[in-house]
């Protein structure tokens, strides 16, 4: 990330290399690298006092990871879909520099204050905790008697909606490589260019399908 970070910023600073898609780019390393650096933290955040292999840190750590990897996440699914839109307009539609701007702004206004929300939500109702390999959105468990597990059930019908909105964004992130990937395709069939634009699409579909697994 740090690597394409500093490519893209070098591209950024000339004015023949600076558009969108290298702003784009440069804007991506942000969430990948806090994605990259979350995972590379692993159980070593989970409270210490929890029997979690290698745990080592608080509930503030734990939250803390879960509120991180949340807003990566969310941040970079969003940044993908606006550039897999802008090589759409741009190479189908031949959109000018002005249409992709204004594009670029509308994205950028709606990204990041949603990545805030969307991931300070959960921290906020206190749902982040331990789950599997790192902290994240966890179910919350009511029990009526503390030493009984049959007694326990899952709080909230938020929690559903949570997970079911997760799941939405990133079939959204899906369906949208997808269909961006299906029209650049068949522009290329009519494009004097095919084969070039068809190598390109060739790529995306395994980036799709990679995403999609």
């Amino acid at each position: 990330s740090i690597c394409v970070a500093q490519e893209a910023a070098a591209d950024w600073r000339h004015k023949e290399t600076n558009n969108i898609v290298t702003r784009l780019q440069a804007l991506m390393q942000i969430p990948l690298f806090l994605h990259g650096l979350v995972n590379m933290v692993g159980t070593t955040a989970a409270p210490s006092n929890q029997e979690i292999w290698l745990a080592a840190g608080t509930a503030t750590t734990c939250s803390l990871q879960g509120w991180a990897l949340q807003f990566s996440v969310s941040a970079g699914v969003c940044l993908d879909i606006l550039l897999s839109l802008s090589f759409l307009f741009a190479v189908k539609y031949g959109w000018n520099e002005h249409q992709m701007r204004n594009l670029e702004l509308v994205g950028q206004i709606f990204i990041w204050p949603y990545a805030v929300i969307i991931s300070v939500f959960p921290l906020i109702m206190g749902l982040y905790g331990h789950v599997h390999e790192g902290c994240y959105i966890r179910v919350p468990i009511t029990c009526d008697k503390p030493d009984d597990v049959s007694s326990c059930v899952p709080t909230p019908p938020i929690m559903l909606w949570i997970r079911l909105w997760l799941l939405f964004q990133n079939l959204m992130h899906v369906t949208v490589s997808f269909y961006v990937i299906a029209q650049i395709y068949s522009f290329a069939r009519l494009s004097e260019s095919e084969s070039v634009v068809r190598r390109v699409a060739v790529k995306g579909v395994f980036y799709a399908v990679s995403v999609a697994i």
